[in-house]
């Protein structure tokens, strides 16, 4: 047994599939079958249910689990000599939502190459989950989710605040006094917005669970228009007059521009019913840490919080 057939099991895990796991490889299927029989035939148990749709048998599951960690030791050892030796390259994966990743990394990115030209950036932008970062699929993740694991460490990005955002047009047009609304949250309410529809982000989302939150305080079953997990798309729909929309403030200033903005009413929420929240870095958690995940959360830290606009 060796790493390269470790790696060809775990990759025919996620692909649960022969044929798209040796595209991925970029081997032929009966290469990557002999390797999984080789290992089979190593251990004495068989790892993989080869029915459609192909699943892992028990042993295979936790032969994953082991896989996995080697490949992860592996990795970290590779990148510790490497800070050893001073031959500091390779890939950081950073997981990240899309909607979060238009904004920060693009500067993040540009400066840290800039200090450190020979390592590769590997963007993962979907739905920020732990498990990819248990799974060895990324090495680094910026989240605003509070995440539990003895097997992690965190460290603070910057503050996000989550207003609620509609345009003015569609206030008129359910008879909402602005004033009305304002009052209305000091208190931790939205009735005054109980005819007004709205748009929400994904279910997992800080922004949508505090929306949630103050629609159960309010008695309100709220109208929703539309869901997208992408708050860009979100913020969009919203100046185009579909509904209301709860955000973070710098998304709001940062993804629409003047013209929309001019249009909008943007109410902050008031501090005591918790709308504020960290954005944060994740990471396992090991005895050595590689210097370019350090390095990268250096950077961004200098580089990004300056770049936040809340008020214009």
């Amino acid at each position: 047994m060796n790493f390269q057939s470790m790696e060809y099991f775990i990759e025919l895990a996620r692909q649960k599939n022969f044929t798209r796991a040796a595209q991925k490889l970029n081997v032929t299927q009966q290469s990557l079958s002999a390797h999984i029989a080789s290992i089979e035939r190593e251990v004495g148990c068989i790892l993989v249910d080869r029915r459609s749709p192909l699943q892992l048998t028990h042993a295979g599951k936790v032969f994953l689990q082991f896989a996995v960690r080697q490949q992860s030791d592996l990795r970290s050892l590779r990148q510790e000599l490497g800070d050893i030796a001073g031959n500091v390259k390779g890939e950081l994966r950073v997981g990240i939502s899309n909607s979060r990743s238009q904004l920060i990394m693009p500067s993040v990115v540009t400066a840290f190459l800039q200090e450190h030209p020979h390592i590769q950036i590997t963007i993962i932008e979907r739905a920020v989950t732990l498990q990819p970062l248990l799974n060895g699929e990324v090495d680094l993740l910026i989240t605003d989710s509070s995440m539990e694991s003895p097997d992690i460490e965190s460290s603070s990005f910057y503050e996000e605040k989550v207003v609620m955002l509609v345009s003015e047009n569609l206030l008129q047009k359910y008879s909402v006094n602005p004033a009305d609304v304002t009052d209305a949250l000091e208190q931790g309410l939205l009735t005054p917005m109980k005819e007004c529809p709205f748009i929400l982000g994904t279910s997992a989302g800080l922004s949508t669970r505090i929306a949630l939150e103050f629609f159960r305080r309010s008695g309100i079953s709220p109208i929703i228009k539309a869901v997208s997990l992408n708050q860009n798309t979100v913020l969009r729909l919203c100046a185009n007059e579909v509904g209301a929309c709860f955000s973070p403030n710098h998304m709001v200033w940062n993804l629409l521009g003047e013209m929309q903005l001019s249009n909008m009413h943007i109410f902050p929420f008031p501090e005591q019913f918790g709308t504020s929240f960290q954005t944060r870095f994740v990471y396992i958690k090991r005895n050595y840490c590689w210097s370019m995940i350090s390095e990268f959360i250096r950077v961004a830290q200098q580089v990004y919080p300056g770049l936040l606009s809340y008020e214009k």
